[in-house]
C-alpha cells in the first residue's frame, strides 16, 4: 500500500509540472538511460532491455580489403561495432500491424 502511495504522489507531481518542464523531465530521462547504456557498453558488457532487445559488442579482427575503383589492397585494422538484436516479441507485434 505505501508503494502504491508513492507512485499516486508521483504522478501528481508530473500532472501538476508544465509541459515545458515535462519536456525537460523526459529530455533527462531518456539522457541518462543512454548514457547508461554507452557507460556499460564501453566497459565491454552487454546491455539487455527487457522485452525490446539487446546491445552487444561485436569485436572484427584485421582483415585485407579493396577498392573498388582502383583494386588497390589496404588493410582494414581491427575494429569493435555495436549491433542491437531485437526480441522475437517485438517483431510479432510488428509483423501484426495492418499494412
Amino acid at each position: 500500500m505505501q508503494q502504491q502511495r508513492i507512485v499516486d504522489a508521483k504522478e501528481v507531481m508530473i500532472l501538476e509540472l508544465s509541459p515545458d518542464e515535462i519536456k525537460g523531465l523526459a529530455q533527462r530521462i531518456i539522457g541518462g538511460l543512454f548514457e547508461d547504456i554507452k557507460r556499460t557498453l564501453t566497459e565491454g558488457n552487454p546491455v539487455d532491455l527487457y522485452g525490446v532487445g539487446q546491445f552487444t559488442i561485436v569485436p572484427h579482427s584485421a582483415h585485407t580489403a579493396y577498392k573498388s575503383t582502383t583494386g588497390v589492397a589496404y588493410t582494414v585494422p581491427p575494429y569493435k561495432t555495436v549491433t542491437f538484436k531485437i526480441e522475437s516479441a517485438v517483431k510479432k507485434a510488428v509483423k501484426a500491424l495492418p499494412a
